[in-house]
């Protein structure tokens, strides 16, 4: 058989029966050689499944109990961040310690969250998610307690180690989890619930030092920091009582779709508009990891994955690993561990004063994420991002200001930081664990996911472990306007880099990333974007053909579905399945549009009788902008 020359042709013969035995040599991707339709297509209504998922105000109870489950574990790192804007000085005083030892034991816990990221998606992958809550559960218990019962500073530091480890298994797996249970039209909001549990912890963690405060400095700390299991023990509990499932997305890459069938029920309810989108989402899954199979012949390492990547996953990566890195960068860290010295720089003594100021600083953020969430899946990743850095510059330029003038106007600081936490709680600070978590494939998925946490934790390691003697060297105020130009930088960033992602499933980002970068590129014999090289004993580098074949009693049934992205409506209407297109001998005289993707994936023969009565007038496709 020929191969095929565009994709119109490609889609003209999807309709018919092919031979049993074909080409060696598969046509090359459609993808390399597409061009803009020269009128702009409209897409068809959503089904009433989508619509019946398409406002926050009709989530599922399951599914709002599900990830909030999962965000518990998010929790956790907030209430450490929150206990150690205090637990910082009261160690020095305690142990006697030096700023140097204080930065170690203040950067240590990221280190060792390295640790925990990397070996999280070998749990994960092989164990299912809620093993890997149930072991960061474990890492914090065990972690907390060693510190809380510590006599010196060595085996505060070896608690410190066992709660970094926790960290990194938590950060890797809390977003990507609530991110696989959720539909694309509530993404942004649903995992956004873990920077409000993150906010939610840091306010527990300056309430819990706040009432401890009286009390005798040996108890004061070792109390705060002994609280902290009482959340672990929690996620722990709701685990073993099957309250919080395994990922479905998990389910189906270890074939066991019954189950996930019955999580997916269970967390979206049984009316039949919940039930129909859950078939659609079974079945998009089991063509996304069908391709998968087909063109990976091996397992894909961390050396495949960072050294040899084709060009739309090196955008992913870029994009997750940026944006990651660009919420430690943008100096949130440095501003939370470090506020009751900023404070006291500020002019404000008082130790009662200070706690006062860190609870409201707390309630604050975390009503400001509650409140932002629902529109990332409305306004948008990108436009919340670069306002959030507009506003966190703004914050920082103001405590730099009332630093500058020998802190005669401590009220100048105290807004800047209100304004930074405002910024950061509206964008960078979800936003960043939000992309990461749904642009990745599901073959690399968590993988990707312990990548940018590494990344993101290396960058909060360099931030607080560097906080005092950078303030020490050039002045807190220099530190903050540095912490503003890095905001500047990142606006950038975000501004030519970051695409919108809103809307789409997480199995239709390969295809997103795909067009962005002209394809799958980088197959032996690939031109640049093409991917026109073989798909045979290829693993990564043969990404992005858009073919797959199934042999059927010595004949090759081939259904051809058209799906098409944009950056339309936050209710996810952008994401309705075209039916199938029928040959018209007026369909090859049209170029195929550089924003419109065909998909041709195997089905069984009954498939065809639904295609018969398919009027192509129908067929409305939508060309977008990126």
């Amino acid at each position: 058989m020929k191969a095929a020359t565009n994709t119109y042709e490609t889609l003209d013969k999807a309709q018919h029966s092919l031979p049993a035995s074909p080409s060696p040599s598969p046509p090359p991707s459609p993808l390399a050689s597409r061009k803009p339709l020269s009128q702009p297509h409209q897409l068809p209504p959503p089904t009433s499944a989508a619509q019946q998922l398409s406002s926050t105000s009709t989530i599922p109870a399951t599914l709002k109990l599900t990830v909030l489950c999962a965000a518990l574990n998010s929790c956790n790192l907030g209430y450490d961040l929150g206990i150690s804007a205090d637990l910082a000085p009261l160690l020095q005083q305690a142990f006697d310690l030096s700023p140097d030892l204080i930065s170690m034991f203040i950067g240590s816990l990221n280190l060792c969250a390295l640790l925990g990221a990397f070996l999280s998606p070998k749990i994960s992958d092989y164990f299912g998610r809620r093993f890997s809550f149930a072991i960061s559960s474990v890492f914090f218990i065990v972690g907390l307690t060693v510190q809380a019962a510590a006599p010196s500073f060595a085996v505060l530091m070896v608690g410190r180690c066992l709660l970094g480890l926790a960290v990194g298994f938590g950060l890797a797996i809390d977003p990507l989890y609530i991110s696989e249970v959720t539909p694309p039209s509530l993404r942004g909001a649903l995992v956004s619930y873990s920077e409000i549990a993150i906010n939610v912890g840091i306010l527990l963690g300056f309430i819990v030092g706040f009432t401890f405060e009286g009390l005798p400095l040996n108890r004061n700390w070792r109390l705060m920091v002994l609280f902290g299991t009482i959340m672990p023990n929690i996620i722990l509990w709701v685990i073993y009582k099957g309250i919080m499932p395994e990922s479905p997305r998990w389910l189906m890459q270890q074939n066991r779709r019954e189950e996930a069938l019955a999580v997916f029920s269970k967390i979206y309810g049984s009316s039949n508009s919940n039930s129909n989108y859950v078939s659609e989402m079974i079945s998009e899954i089991e063509i996304s990891i069908a391709e998968e199979k087909q063109n990976y012949s091996s397992k894909i390492t961390y050396t495949t994955l960072i050294l040899r990547p084709p060009p739309f996953l090196k955008r992913m990566l870029l994009v997750g690993v940026g944006v990651a890195f660009i919420q430690q960068a943008t100096g949130i860290d440095g501003v939370q561990y470090y506020m009751a010295f900023l404070l006291e720089a500020s002019g404000i003594s008082s130790r009662s004063a200070r706690f006062g100021y860190m609870v409201l600083f707390g309630t604050l953020k975390t009503l400001t994420v509650i409140i932002a969430a629902p529109r990332f899946d409305s306004f948008g990743r990108r436009p919340m991002l670069l306002c959030s850095l507009t506003i966190m510059t703004l914050g920082l330029i103001s405590i730099f200001s009332n630093l500058m003038m020998d802190s005669k106007f401590p009220a100048l600081a105290i807004i800047g930081v209100v304004i930074y936490y405002v910024g950061f709680s509206i964008g960078v600070g979800p936003v960043c664990w939000l992309i990461p978590s749904e642009i990745f494939p599901n073959m690399v998925r968590a993988k990707a996911m312990a990548l940018t946490t590494v990344v993101n934790r290396s960058a909060s390691t360099v931030v607080s472990s560097t906080v005092l003697s950078l303030s020490s060297l050039m002045s807190w105020g220099g530190y903050y306007i540095m912490l503003a130009l890095f905001n500047v930088m990142a606006f950038v960033f975000v501004y030519y880099i970051v695409p919108e992602t809103k809307g789409k499933t997480l199995e239709e980002m390969l295809t997103f990333f795909e067009m962005l970068t002209g394809g799958g590129g980088g197959g032996s014999g690939g031109g640049g974007g093409g991917g026109g090289g073989k798909r045979e004993n290829e693993s990564l580098n043969g990404f992005g053909g858009d073919i797959m074949m199934t042999q059927t009693n010595t004949r090759t049934h081939v259904h051809t579905k058209i799906r098409t992205s944009s950056f339309g409506s936050a209710n996810g209407e952008d994401e309705i399945d075209s039916p199938d297109r029928k040959s018209d001998p007026q369909s090859k005289n049209l170029e195929p549009s550089a924003y419109d993707f065909a998909s041709i994936v195997p089905v069984s023969e009954n498939d065809e009788d639904e295609d018969e009565g398919y009027d192509e007038t129908n067929l409305n496709l939508q060309t977008v902008e990126i």
